[in-house]
């Protein structure tokens, strides 16, 4: 399960510790909610919509925790700068009423030191109203990625957590993997016995149509067919249809905001 997964991860900085153990008592829960979402930009439609609409449906009950594993290291890292850029904003632009203040303000600004043109916030149009309340570096010693994400001379991970909270109050737990999907399939999935109920397409995250890729290669062999998702969504900036051959279209998700239509599709029982 995916607490295992996170208990053998550590925070990089010490002083988040206790905030840590708090994460890992929250997703201690053999009932959640995982979604394998491989990224190359920080697009939350995806998340957006499987919270905030009828799409819902699909990730269970309310009160199970919404767990999205995002593996970066793909289409040469692209998303590395922008995510980057993210937590150094986020670790030097706390407000007045932030409980974490005296720590952060001390340590983390002068770890990250941002750029004058950093301190703006990022005009983000993806992110859907979605508040990232909570970012967290950690080290995975089940990840050996390449392409760890550096947040400044001294400082590198290959997990970053975001906790999201949606328009609607509910929470999601995001987090970014430093390495292919097909590796963090193999390296945590499969490790951990991590039962995922969604492959999600998300701006063309995976560098290819997902019957194309070395996931999918992976999944149609795979020894452990028991972890294999029931459902697949394709984001609206996939413009056709990529879906296994079998599988059937439930649910048409439409994006408002930017225009774009999405998809929800049950897996075919064998890939």
């Amino acid at each position: 399960m995916f607490f295992d997964f996170l208990s053998n991860s550590r925070p990089v900085f010490p002083e988040e510790e206790r905030d840590f153990s708090e994460l890992c008592g929250e997703l201690k829960c053999d009932t959640e909610f995982v979604g394998f979402m491989p990224s190359v930009i920080l697009d939350l439609w995806p998340i957006y919509s499987l919270g905030c609409t009828h799409a819902s449906r699909f990730t269970g009950s309310h009160a199970a925790p919404k767990i999205y594993l995002m593996p970066i290291a793909v289409a040469d890292c692209f998303i590395y700068p922008s995510i980057t850029e993210t937590v150094r904003n986020f670790y030097t632009s706390f407000d007045d009423n932030s409980a974490k203040d005296e720590v952060k303000e001390g340590f983390f600004s002068r770890l990250f030191s941002p750029k004058k043109e950093e301190k703006e916030e990022p005009k983000d149009n993806l992110l859907y109203d979605i508040r990232i309340e909570e970012i967290m570096p950690i080290v995975s010693p089940a990840l050996r990625t390449a392409h760890p994400i550096r947040l400044s001379r001294n400082c590198e991970c290959n997990v970053l957590y975001f906790r999201l909270t949606l328009p609607n109050g509910s929470t999601a737990y995001l987090f970014a993997l430093c390495d292919t999907p097909e590796n963090i399939w193999r390296s945590v999935v499969e490790k951990y016995e991590i039962k995922t109920e969604m492959i999600i397409h998300s701006h063309k995250g995976f560098g290819h149509w997902f019957t194309s890729t070395p996931l999918y290669e992976h999944l149609i062999r795979t020894r452990k067919p028991h972890l294999l998702p029931r459902f697949y969504f394709r984001g609206k900036f996939i413009t056709i249809d990529d879906s296994p051959a079998g599988s059937t279209e439930l649910e048409i998700i439409e994006d408002d905001l930017l225009g774009g239509r999405s998809s929800v599709y049950r897996l075919p029982d064998k890939l």
